[in-house]
């Protein structure tokens, strides 16, 4: 009697602990009044470097990659080359620095620098900086990277490979200024306003000895005293997608 009755609870505290571990991931539902409500967060679905869909004549085999949940810039530093997105809005301080081979999906959120003062390098005053191989995109399409108040520095320095499939670049004093390699497959670059520096466009400045290819996306609705849309000074190839700009006067 007293080994069934010892059977007997070892079964309830097992039943109990399964309970709560389907409550807490999600697969029972909470009781009103009970003691645990918290619910797994919903995974990312696995996408295409391009976002969405399949895509022809971009670069890329379509093939479903793994993504990575983050909620901070600083993780990718810490796990280095792989692919990943943001669970959140991400704020800046100071401008972040790829320095590997990154894929990020913005899945919708925004991530926002405030300059309070211009750095002794333009670099400094961007909101990210490419030194290796980046790759942006969005499977929501509503992310964006950008200035808050004063849009006084670069979207995206690119001093090494930056590809781009979705997402926007906006609301900055150049959307891209591309020191290095620039391949845009789509996504947009819009509402960015250079009135500081005559050098840079509004939307896309290409360096001396270097490369843009635009094979889709829009760049549309930037703003400069030359070069609103592209400030071409390297090699600017456009096989697709669509450009047009202000010109400040």
């Amino acid at each position: 009697m007293i080994r069934k009755k010892r059977m007997g609870k070892g079964i309830a505290k097992i039943l109990s602990g399964l309970l709560v571990f389907g409550m807490v991931a999600g697969l029972v539902p909470a009781v009103p009044g009970g003691t645990v409500h918290a619910k797994a967060a919903e995974p990312h679905t696995s996408h295409c470097v391009c976002g969405k869909g399949e895509h022809t004549n971009n670069g890329h085999d379509y093939k479903e990659e793994t993504w990575t949940g983050i909620n901070n810039l600083s993780e990718i530093n810490s796990q280095g080359s792989g692919n990943y997105y943001l669970t959140q809005d991400v704020k800046l301080e100071e401008v972040w620095s790829c320095r590997n081979d990154v894929k990020l999906c913005l899945n919708g959120h925004k991530i926002t620098r405030e300059i309070k003062s211009d750095g002794r390098f333009p670099y400094e005053n961007a909101v990210i900086c490419i030194y290796g191989t980046f790759t942006l995109t969005d499977c929501k399409e509503n992310g964006i990277i950008k200035h808050e108040g004063e849009n006084t520095g670069a979207g995206v320095y690119n001093i090494g490979n930056f590809f781009m499939y979705n997402g926007m670049i906006s609301n900055n004093n150049c959307g891209v200024k591309n020191a290095g390699d620039f391949n845009m497959y789509g996504g947009t670059i819009s509402g960015n306003i250079n009135e500081k520096t005559s050098d840079y466009g509004g939307g896309v400045y290409v360096d001396a000895q270097h490369t843009f290819n635009m094979y889709g996306g829009t760049i549309s609705g930037n703003t400069a005293g030359y070069g609103g849309g592209v400030n071409n000074k390297g090699t600017f190839n456009m096989y697709d997608g669509s450009t047009w700009s202000y010109v400040k006067i």
